[in-house]
């Protein structure tokens, strides 16, 4: 689902869904009172661009919280109870609002591991032979055996 939500003179299109359910329940903004780190995220509870996000989104809860002697970040609580956290000491209030934006627009898939390749394929095979554990004597030795 997409529609267009105007924050500012540009217009930006995007609202992430899965079957019709919006993935992001709640951002979470960490600050402190008086630390210079968190400066913009102060200017940003004052910013008319964030209430515009809030009445464009009210299925989104959006708090404040306080955290003296720590560095500001935004923190993004998802549906399937994922959580993704973005740093943004002494980021401007225009950073501030995309990390907003990108919170919204991801789904907050966990992470997989890569499998391993067990057994390449290879059209052509190696001018050295196959790599095997026992080494190149033990190799020699087995051919020899069969």
């Amino acid at each position: 689902m997409r529609t267009a939500v105007k924050y500012s003179d540009e217009d930006i299109i995007v609202i992430m869904s899965v079957n019709g359910v919006r993935q992001l329940k709640e951002l979470v903004i960490h600050y402190c009172r008086h630390g210079g780190s968190s400066r913009y995220v102060r200017d940003l509870m004052n910013d008319q661009r964030l209430a515009n996000f809030a009445r464009a989104n009210p299925e989104l809860l959006i708090r404040f919280k306080v955290k003296g002697n720590r560095h500001p970040c935004i923190s993004g609580v998802y549906v399937n109870k994922v959580t993704q956290v973005y740093g943004v000491k002494n980021q401007p209030v225009e950073y501030l609002l995309s990390v907003l934006q990108r919170l919204k627009m991801q789904k907050a898939r966990r992470t997989r591991t890569f499998r391993r390749w067990h057994d390449p394929v290879t059209r052509s095979e190696s001018i050295q032979g196959r790599w095997t554990t026992l080494g190149p004597r033990l190799q020699d030795k087995i051919q020899v055996l069969q």
